[in-house]
């Protein structure tokens, strides 16, 4: 194989028992786990994080400090490693299904707390759960974009032929957007952070 081939991708998720659906197990596990601790955190009766005795203080004072915004954090936990798993494009409908579920639930959770007399119902968490989960699929879309979320998938094309096509972006200018992105994005979410 030359330099420049790269095998063909299958466009067809594994079946059960092919050597890939550990991604299935790993990320059904982590569902279970992270959505069994986020029902809890939901739904109990106190609204401190320090019920979550496996949370260090630090990060126990922290979102406690944020209040709403920890559901937007609790959001990204449940829902960034499965993402990330099934980012190659063959997964597509079965992350989308994922991710539809996990927002069900976590908003489903959210009208819960309606009824629990010590917790109150609010709008900014079910923003904060949506705004999570679709930064996470934008993530997925943006780290396949700019090829630096293969995961067993690689590209059918060559960049080399890029100063040919000048509608074609190299791998290298995808990589330096995707990393100014990310910097003005974390720059915002402290500049909101730190003016609180």
């Amino acid at each position: 194989m030359a330099a420049n081939e790269f095998p063909e991708i299958s466009t067809v998720p594994p079946e059960r028992g092919t050597p890939k659906s550990w991604r299935l197990r790993l990320v059904g596990v982590w569902f279970v786990v992270t959505l069994g601790v986020a029902a809890y955190a939901i739904v109990k009766p106190s609204t401190t994080a320090a019920d979550l005795v496996f949370l260090p203080s630090p990060v126990v004072s922290w979102l406690d400090a944020q209040f709403d915004f920890r559901t937007f954090v609790m959001t990204m936990a449940v829902c960034l490693i499965p993402a990330c798993l099934l980012g190659a494009a063959a997964w597509d409908a079965v992350r989308r299904q994922m991710l539809a579920a996990a927002l069900a639930l976590l908003v489903g959770l959210e009208f819960l707390q309606l009824w629990i007399p010590s917790r109150r119902f609010s709008l900014a968490d079910v923003g904060y759960t949506f705004a999570a989960v679709v930064i996470v699929e934008s993530l997925v879309l943006l780290g396949r974009w700019t090829g630096g979320l293969a995961l067993g998938a690689t590209p059918n094309h060559d960049d080399s032929d890029s100063i040919t096509q000048p509608g074609r972006w190299t791998v290298v200018e995808k990589s330096l957007f995707a990393s100014v992105c990310v910097v003005l994005i974390l720059a915002q979410l402290a500049y909101i952070l730190l003016a609180e």
